[in-house]
């Protein structure tokens, strides 16, 4: 049975923001997490939607509903992805004790994120000149602001681009949702044999050498 999602998931914030907490940096503008070496963290874009969320709503605890509102955009995801997003966030800010503690789980609620920020707080950067810099440093975000409407008109150009099918359009929506080939096989719902085909033919479509390198075609191409 598929989740029950909330009526009114909050909406991450479009104002361009610099979290830091333990020597981490969360750049909303370039969507980026750097450890306290300054060194970007390898981090998939559904951790990362968790990540900012929880920062953004550190004041309280975020239910499970919420976080898979802002996971799902149009996908119907089980609360498995939520528990694989979350354990991904927690190895990423090194693991151990400090990483759980960092990220609660508040028992029968959903999770709440507990690192102080530093002193400095959090630095915000006018949207424009967000953009502005963006543009001239030559860096793109891994995943920009994930806004529904915005990855529908994305696909939209994808199909008429590169001629896709419904089921391959489906599948580049998980893809770029950040969903495994497992969530991809319980959404459609197909075998996981199945989405691996489905993935090669998407991915010879697109003239695309690899599932990285297709994504960033969609979010920076297209």
């Amino acid at each position: 049975m598929a989740p029950a999602f909330a009526a009114h998931a909050p909406e991450l914030s479009d104002t361009s923001l610099v979290y830091r907490f333990q020597g981490y940096r969360l750049d909303t503008a370039r969507w980026q997490l750097s450890d306290p070496g300054g060194e970007p963290v390898a981090l998939a874009p559904a951790p990362l939607r968790v990540l900012l969320l929880l920062v953004e709503q550190r004041e309280r605890v975020v239910s499970k509903d919420e976080l898979l509102e802002v996971l799902r955009h149009g996908m119907v995801i089980s609360e498995a992805a939520l528990t694989r997003a979350i354990g991904e966030l927690r190895r990423a800010l090194g693991g151990g004790e400090n990483a759980t503690r960092w990220v609660q789980s508040v028992r029968g609620r959903g999770y709440r994120f507990a690192a102080p920020l530093d002193d400095s707080g959090c630095d915000s950067e006018p949207e424009q000149d967000a953009r502005h810099r963006r543009r001239h440093s030559g860096i793109h975000p891994a995943v920009p602001r994930p806004v529904a409407a915005t990855i529908d008109r994305r696909l939209r150009l994808a199909q008429l681009r590169w001629g896709l099918t419904p089921r391959q359009l489906e599948v580049l929506r998980g893809l770029v949702n950040g969903l495994s080939n497992g969530d991809l096989a319980q959404t459609l719902p197909c075998s996981l044999r199945t989405v691996e085909a489905h993935m090669t033919a998407l991915l010879d479509r697109c003239d695309a050498s690899s599932r990285l390198s297709l994504v960033a075609t969609f979010w920076i191409d297209l």
